[in-house]
């Protein structure tokens, strides 16, 4: 899916008002720019929309119903702020949107393996009908039918410091199986029902997803976007503590780089192999689920058998739970997030609870 950049501007705009306008999207790295004055004309795909002047309320209106997702950016001239306002955007700063703009464009650019839809218990809608997303989906007995691609899994592994030779061949079946799939389809993330992978390979992907990144936990499509628009795979956590400030996170997938001397170790609920055991390192961070993004401190986290297998415990104000899965993040990408929640529009977001 790519992504068209607009010029939404009235039909009196002049011709060099036109031309730095499209000028700032080419910058932008968007090559296929349009521009609309006509509400009819409006695209039908994911879009970053500069509101080049006053006067465009109506075409503003079409980009929000037609778009899958929409960006809407302003600049102080001609109106433009005041424009986007009246119709209920918040656009960002075309002064300052470089990060926001790459954020969106992984949203609805990068390829989803999305492997029998999500858990019966995740209380979102299923990756594939978000119109924004670029999923593939594919039932869970497909894999069957793929060769795994062991040698590659176990360089992947190897290379991220897990001692392969002991590993469960169920595991590296499943794994090899996975990534194999992902790279037919040319998917650089894979969700989906990991509690079916276990029931079908008496295994779980969870060290894998760790080792390679590129990975969002049991289909859950609010976390899924949030995971998309990041630069770096974050840690997709369960909340299983708040009281106040303190926050517990814990799962059983992280990426390696976050955790504190991991360790392959069995997954929590269902005892197969292969999870990850450790704390993630102290250090500040973002907590973020579409809409809401905080900024936290990871502190000393002291490692408990009762939860899952990765743990961390976190200072925060203001937090409230989004539904479950939320994603610790590098501290550097908060002001993307930030910027490009608030702004984004989407044609049906997914389901916070």
């Amino acid at each position: 899916m790519r992504v068209v950049g607009v010029v939404a501007a009235s039909e009196l705009a002049d011709r060099g008002t036109i031309r730095e306008a499209k000028d700032r999207l080419r910058g932008l790295g968007l090559d296929r720019i349009e521009v609309v004055t006509d509400p009819e004309r409006a695209p039908e795909d994911p879009a970053v929309a500069l509101v080049a002047t006053g006067g465009t309320e109506d075409v503003l209106e079409a980009l929000m119903e037609r778009c899958p997702a929409l960006l809407p950016l302003y600049w102080p001239r001609y109106n433009s702020l005041a424009a986007a306002l009246e119709v209920g955007l918040s656009p960002v700063s075309v002064e300052d949107c470089g990060a926001v703009v790459e954020a969106f464009r992984r949203l609805v650019e990068r390829k989803v393996l999305v492997l029998g839809g999500k858990c019966d218990w995740v209380r979102s809608v299923e990756p594939t009908e978000l119109p924004y997303l670029n999923a593939i989906a594919v039932d869970v007995d497909e894999l069957a039918d793929v060769e795994p691609a062991l040698r590659e899994v176990r360089r992947l592994l190897s290379s991220a410091g897990v001692d392969v030779r002991s590993l469960d061949e169920g595991f590296l079946e499943l794994a090899g199986r996975l990534h194999a799939l992902a790279e037919r389809e040319g998917a650089g993330v894979i969700t989906g029902d990991c509690f079916g992978l276990y029931e079908e390979y008496g295994a779980v992907p969870c060290l894998y997803f760790s080792a390679r990144g590129g990975y969002c936990c049991e289909g859950d499509a609010t976390a899924l976007l949030t995971v998309l628009a990041c630069r770096r795979q974050p840690f997709v956590a369960n909340v299983v503590e708040w009281e106040g400030e303190r926050v517990r996170l814990a799962h059983c997938a992280c990426p390696l780089e976050l955790v504190e001397g991991p360790e392959p170790c069995d997954h929590l609920e269902t005892g197969a192999p292969h999870a990850v055991r450790g704390c993630v390192g102290s250090g500040a961070f973002g907590l973020a689920r579409y809409p809401e993004v905080w900024r936290v401190d990871v502190v000393g986290t002291s490692w408990r058998e009762d939860q899952c297998r990765v743990q961390a415990e976190v200072r925060v104000s203001g937090f409230e739970p989004r539904g479950n899965h939320h994603c610790l993040v590098d501290r550097g990408e908060v002001g993307a997030l930030e910027g490009l929640f608030s702004s984004v529009v989407l044609s049906r977001p997914p389901s916070a609870q």
